[in-house]
């Protein structure tokens, strides 16, 4: 007789009593009696059934899991991106094939060019034309929109480009917007945990006692460009 489950071995042994010939009872494939094989040599159904259930669901979390991580990083790749770099998670971005277009993607400017009044012909007449031969900049006269408040649009558009550059002279630390643009593109310097300012020296430095104290620090810490020097373009 063929005997493959614990559970019909079960009932036999309890049926004992009422099968008589119980001892002559073998297994399909063997000549040992029923009764004296050990409950362990039998597959339990209901086990392999229940470790199979149990396996079925894990692997299909797993997958629903996995789905779910692809999605949402598809859809939010950059913000993550963005994360982890400002973070400064290094291993997860190599994973990530993180590239710094990757981190700049959503900026419309190459750069927000700063500069005062004063400055406006060498801007407008001899860098900005430098410039833009290479690069989208963004600029006062040009992408500042009239009527609504300059603070507003210093913010929005110092974050809208991946660099800011100071023209740096005297004049531009007198000036209230210049130095309030400064510090906008410094403190996303900050945040986004990378150099977003250049600054460019036309005509000679500017009293350092003259500078706020952060403009100072930054300074300290960072090169600058001069107009005039050889390498300029480079």
């Amino acid at each position: 007789m063929e005997m493959w489950t614990e559970r019909m071995y079960t009932f036999l042994l309890t049926k004992e009593h009422i099968l008589k010939d119980l001892k002559q009872i073998t297994c399909n494939g063997s000549t040992q009696p029923l009764n004296t094989i050990r409950r362990t040599d039998f597959c339990s159904t209901s086990t392999v059934n229940q470790h199979l259930m149990v396996g079925i669901i894990i692997l299909g979390s797993l997958g629903i899991l996995f789905g779910l991580l692809v999605i949402m990083y598809y859809k939010y790749q950059n913000e993550i991106k963005v994360w982890l770099f400002t973070h400064e998670m290094l291993w997860l971005l190599t994973l990530c094939w993180v590239t710094q277009e990757d981190i700049d993607s959503d900026k419309v400017y190459d750069a927000f060019l700063s500069y005062t009044e004063q400055d406006y012909g060498f801007v407008v007449h001899t860098l900005l034309p430098e410039l833009e031969k290479s690069f989208k900049i963004c600029h006062h006269a040009r992408d500042f929109i009239g009527g609504e408040w300059i603070a507003d649009q210093i913010y929005q558009k110092v974050h809208q480009s991946r660099r800011t550059i100071i023209v740096l002279t005297e004049e531009f630390l007198n000036s209230i917007y210049g130095i309030h643009e400064f510090r906008t593109a410094h403190a996303q310097s900050i945040a986004d945990n990378r150099a977003r300012v250049i600054i460019l020296i036309y005509g000679d430095m500017p009293p350092q006692e003259a500078m706020p104290e952060k403009m100072k620090t930054y300074m300290s810490m960072n090169t600058y460009i001069k107009w005039g020097d050889k390498w300029f373009w480079d």
